[in-house]
């Protein structure tokens, strides 16, 4: 990374031997020439890390991006993910956007008012 601050990474495993499951999910914030934060996403099956699969996501500011880490970090956790390593700076900002409040709005079964 050529600007800013450094890469931050949020690794996360989900480990079941009964069941045959030994997955890794990762999480990793950037900055690049072309974007001023990316969110890389990668996941696979542990011992696989270099054939996983991967998705990019560009934000405008960090909070944005902090913001969809928190959300992503939520739902793997709910599929029964742990975390397995985290830079202590980037865990506290993904649990920071996590309390935020979510922004006021219209939701998508509201009915309007009479």
């Amino acid at each position: 990374m050529a600007t800013g601050y450094p890469e931050w990474t949020l690794e996360l495993v989900r480990i079941e031997p009964a069941r045959g499951i030994r997955r890794f999910y990762t999480l990793t914030l950037e900055r690049d020439l072309f974007a001023p934060v990316r969110l890389v996403r990668r996941w696979g099956r542990l011992g696989s890390r270099g054939r996983g699969q991967y998705r990019v996501e560009v934000f405008a500011d960090l909070e944005s991006a902090q913001r969809r880490v928190a959300h992503y970090y939520r739902a793997q956790l709910r599929r029964g993910y742990t975390e397995h390593s985290a830079d202590p700076l980037f865990r506290t900002a993904v649990l920071a956007a996590q309390e935020a409040p979510a922004a006021v709005g219209r939701t998508r079964n509201a009915r309007p008012p009479s």
